[in-house]
């Protein structure tokens, strides 16, 4: 278990690092904001809340199964257990799975990253080779732009904007996971390749929104809070904080860290300073997410006025993500809300 990370030396460490703290500020030394409140309907959440546990049961969702003490280097998640990747429905000639959005089918970047997880694990239980894992990694780069990013080929309808993702568009969640994809072909193979991959891809993770990329503020919920940086799964204006996407992509930041974790600069360093700040961010805000009973996906229902979006499925994704992220850094307050929210299902 990974502990102590706050402590890291303040002083720049090359001009690449330096550039990320200046864009991150006075964040890790920052002073809190008075917490604002923010009213919840008592109609909308009371058989909204009921609804959304019946279905976490009905529908057999049990986090447990993705719960595990996350070591950056081994199993990610229990991915190795997804029943859809070992049968994908569409999958191209190297059985990599594509994924059908109206009439036509589409590489998804976050779906192949977690189809290149999913062969990780099964590698590391002798279930799978080297080469296929290898396979599906490189068909990642092959999705990969010139700047890092990794955008998607098909339009996507947001339901809080009521508008559409023309092709093109960038996620947090992506960039996160495919970080932690190339850091475990880095870490096996040592392949240069994976190496340039990730920093590119770090690098875009930590591009602005305000610039095209997908690194944006808490200053939405709150103009003091301009100094806590998130990672959008959706880069919207105003932001909609989802948080499962923001917590793959903390993963992502960590599992690059720990390719050199005692590493004074470099993109390594970077990526320890994206952690430390986002785990800082995360602390600010789970307490909204929590809408007494159940969590909601994203903050739509703060920042857009929209109905709570309490999905059981993301519900028990974020539970066994506060698991991992807990269990790396000791920090009590992500404890505190898996606890609670797996109190809600009926799980302690």
């Amino acid at each position: 278990m990974v502990r102590g990370w706050f402590a890291f030396k303040k002083k720049s460490a090359g001009l690449f690092l330096a550039a990320v703290i200046l864009i991150l500020g006075s964040h890790l030394f920052c002073l809190d904001a008075k917490v604002p409140q923010f009213g919840r309907d008592p109609r909308i959440l009371n058989e909204s809340i009921r609804k959304a546990v019946r279905s976490y049961h009905r529908l057999g969702i049990d986090f447990t199964k993705n719960l595990i003490d996350y070591k950056p280097f081994e199993s990610y998640l229990h991915f190795e257990n997804t029943p859809s990747f070992s049968k994908p429905n569409f999958p191209d000639d190297q059985g990599i799975p594509l994924v059908k959005y109206g009439a036509h089918l589409y590489y998804n970047p976050v779906t192949v990253s977690q189809y290149a997880l999913y062969l990780f694990g099964k590698y590391r239980l002798g279930q799978a080779s080297i080469h296929q894992f290898v396979r599906v990694v490189d068909k990642l780069i092959s999705l990969q732009a010139a700047d890092g990013a990794f955008r998607f080929t098909f339009a996507w309808h947001y339901y809080l904007t009521g508008r559409e993702f023309k092709p093109g568009w960038v996620s947090g969640m992506a960039q996160g996971q495919a970080l932690s994809v190339f850091a475990r072909a880095y870490a096996l193979t040592r392949d240069r390749r994976y190496w340039d991959a990730g920093n590119k891809a770090l690098g875009f993770l930590l591009t602005p929104v305000t610039a095209g990329g997908v690194m944006d503020t808490l200053a939405d919920l709150n103009p003091a809070w301009r100094q806590y940086i998130t990672f959008e799964q959706y880069p919207v204006k105003p932001a909609s904080y989802t948080l499962n996407g923001f917590m793959f992509a903390l993963l992502g930041c960590y599992d690059w860290w720990q390719l050199e974790p005692a590493a004074g600069e470099g993109s390594c360093k970077m990526a320890l300073v994206a952690f430390a700040a986002g785990i800082k961010t995360l602390n600010k805000i789970l307490k909204y997410y929590d809408v007494g009973g159940f969590a909601s996906y994203d903050l739509g229902y703060i920042i857009y006025q929209a109905k709570p979006n309490l999905d059981p499925f993301y519900f028990s994704v974020d539970i066994y993500l506060l698991h991992a992220l807990h269990s790396i850094t000791g920090d009590e307050t992500l404890a505190k809300y898996e606890s609670l929210w797996a109190s809600y299902v009926g799980t302690k």
